[in-house]
């Protein structure tokens, strides 16, 4: 009986093993039927029933139709079915880490999302799925293969978290050991720092990204004075830059900043391992954490990129750890006003130097302040709520009221309606009758939006934006809503392909994502002598190269997939909900919030729109890490 039940589950394991090999290997094309005859004719050479092509049946075509679909010609699928199905096996044989039925519905969505997102990459639609009744099927096995796939990588994970061990030595005595574990937050920060510095040097003194360029042109007077990149980042931006300039080097003034978000950022992160050390984390978590940091290009190339987001990151994820440290250590937070006060500070630097900031900071602190264990905190932590409302709304009235600095656009937030309506010009302008044409001319130049129109990118419509009055903005709304019910799969669509890459793990936007160029032109444009000391260009496309190549490792490389992260990060607080840890929960309605926003935003797989919740990760995968269904390791 043992025998056949072992058997029964080496067949299973393996028939999934090559359905999951089978869906990976899979091409995102439509295929198209003149191939199909020239794949069919193949070894027809003598056929002398005359075989009609015109008339071949449904069955034959899509069977010989297959072959563009699924080639499987190599034969690495072989290998990588057989080792997915012994990988399956093992994990299929922990029985008391078996998903239950969320995670089976997770799955099922991940396999939809994915294999829509996949072909809305590829081919700027749902044709991959919905083209014809073959690609439906078509569509649906791979569909069931990531879903296979997601779910059993979701078992092993928690078969993984559920055998962690806190404070196990793992790792043998050594002087690094040693040394690390003496101080393991200075340790990592100094070690991060290291890793980044090869960054720092080669593409000193940094690279100004877009939005940088025109803060810091506001603040010599190039152009308007906004609020369109939050105004204390914009000064942060330009005082530094006048600072260098005044020193005699507009090099320098970008430079210091650089040198500001390095530090900044190398101290936060080691903060994460000091805390991972204070949960109980083993030493192989510690180190884990400290080469996320330090050995993911991503962060390397942020750090050298003067941008906003970088430093953001930074306190935001500062602001995370303390909230999950209020949370889980509350007895040394009652009373101490340094550190409370340091905590709202702290919130409302997260409300000024991003705008979608408060949308995270705000929420989070409302349910830290019902869930903390200790009742005594929870007025403390609405004070701390009332301070960062108070501050945060306060400077942008001040900045605007009083100095008289203009808030950013309204379009701004109107990307995902924008692009809805460019895209149903796009393709169904013919449809659109006068009235409607005339109340998308109040906002929108009709023509244009349909011309420059990118799926991945709303900056093509957004520059047509007329900033209308009230009425006309909402005359546009409810000639958009009509558009919506005539033809939803339009609207559906455009959302989508502006952004998949949030939630899908697929790679859509180019490796200068990371921003690892300087835009010469807009530099002379602002009369801004910012040149890289590289000047031949060699090391820092070695660089680039060596980032683009570690985005196509097995494994490591999802560590630069935006979908990758933001799926691990729901798993692991789908596992903290299971195992009942309700204190560090208030943490991922943050998180959750910045994730949306991201859906939300005028770019489609943006990494530093991300970044924060990047950031995060360790974090929440160090929480993940202590608690288990049965019992916490931490006193709450």
């Amino acid at each position: 009986m043992r025998m056949k039940q072992k058997t029964k589950s080496i067949v299973t394991a393996l028939l999934l093993g090559v359905l999951c090999a089978v869906t990976l290997s899979a091409v995102i094309t439509v295929p198209d039927w003149e191939t199909a005859r020239e794949d069919l004719l193949i070894g027809m050479q003598y056929e002398t029933t005359g075989l009609d092509l015109d008339a071949v049946p449904g069955w034959l075509a899509a069977l010989v139709m297959l072959h563009q679909n699924f080639p499987l010609d190599g034969w690495a699928w072989g290998p990588a079915a057989a080792g997915l199905a012994v990988l399956l096996c093992w994990v299929r044989g922990q029985r008391e880490a078996k998903p239950k039925r969320t995670e089976l519905v997770l799955s099922i969505v991940f396999g939809i999302a994915e294999v829509l997102g996949l072909s809305i990459c590829k081919l700027g639609s749902w044709a991959f799925v919905f083209k014809n009744p073959y690609q439906l099927c078509v569509g649906v096995f791979c569909m069931a293969g990531y879903a296979v796939l997601f779910y059993h990588a979701v078992w092993g994970l928690y078969a993984l978290l559920g055998r962690s061990r806190t404070g196990g030595e793992d790792f043998p005595q050594t002087r690094f050991a040693a040394w690390f574990a003496k101080a393991p937050g200075r340790a990592s920060s100094l070690l991060i720092g290291a890793a980044w510095l090869p960054w720092v040097a080669v593409f000193w003194p940094g690279s100004v990204d877009w939005d940088s360029w025109g803060q810091i042109s506001q603040m010599l007077g190039v152009q308007e004075m906004t609020a369109h990149h939050t105004v204390l980042s914009t000064w942060l931006h330009g005082w530094l830059f006048r600072l260098g300039r005044a020193l005699g080097s507009d090099n320098l003034g970008v430079f210091l900043y650089i040198v500001l978000q390095f530090l900044v950022c190398a101290w936060v992160f080691g903060q994460v391992t000091a805390f991972a050390a204070r949960l109980g984390c083993s030493r192989g978590v510690q180190y884990a954490v400290t080469a996320f940091f330090a050995l993911d290009p991503i962060w390397g190339a942020f750090i050298q990129t003067q941008v906003k987001d970088t430093l953001y990151t930074g306190l935001f994820v500062l602001f995370v750890l303390k909230t999950a440290d209020l949370l889980l250590f509350p007895q040394e937070w009652q009373g101490s006003r340094p550190r409370l006060t340091a905590y709202a500070v702290l919130g409302v630097l997260c409300c000024l130097l991003r705008k979608n900031g408060i949308y995270a900071v705000v929420p989070m602190l409302l349910a830290s302040a019902f869930t903390v264990s200790e009742k005594r905190l929870r007025r403390p932590v609405l004070a701390v709520l009332l301070a960062v409302c108070i501050g945060s709304f306060g400077f942008d009235t001040f900045t605007e009221k009083v100095l008289d600095i203009p808030a950013g656009s309204v379009g701004e937030a109107l990307s995902v309606p924008m692009q809805q309506t460019a895209r149903y010009i796009r393709d169904y302008g013919n449809e659109v009758t006068d009235d409607e044409r005339a109340a998308i001319e109040k906002v929108l130049d009709c023509d244009a939006i349909a011309q420059s129109y990118m799926p991945e990118l709303s900056d093509g419509v957004k520059q047509y934006y007329k900033n209308p009055g009230k009425g006309d903005l909402t005359r546009y709304m409810l000639v958009w809503a009509k558009m919506l019910l005539k033809h939803p799969v339009c609207y559906f669509e455009a959302t989508h392909a502006n952004s998949h890459g949030y939630y899908t793990i697929t790679k859509c936007r180019a490796i200068n994502d990371y921003y690892t160029f300087n835009n010469d032109s807009c530099m002379e444009m602002s009369e801004m002598n910012v040149h890289y000391l590289d000047k031949s260009g060699y090391l820092r496309y070695a660089f680039v190269q060596a980032l683009s190549a570690f985005e196509k490792l097995p494994l490591v490389g999802l560590t630069t997939s935006i979908g990758f992260m933001a799926w691990l990060t729901a798993v692991l607080g789908l596992w903290l909900a299971r195992c009942k840890a309700k204190p560090v929960l208030p943490v991922f309605i943050g998180l959750g919030i910045f994730w949306l926003t991201c859906i939300a935003s005028p770019v489609n797989d943006c990494i530093r729109y991300f970044l924060p919740v990047a950031g995060c990760l360790p974090l929440v995968f160090c929480l993940a890490a202590v608690f288990s269904r049965e019992k916490s390791e931490i006193t709450v």
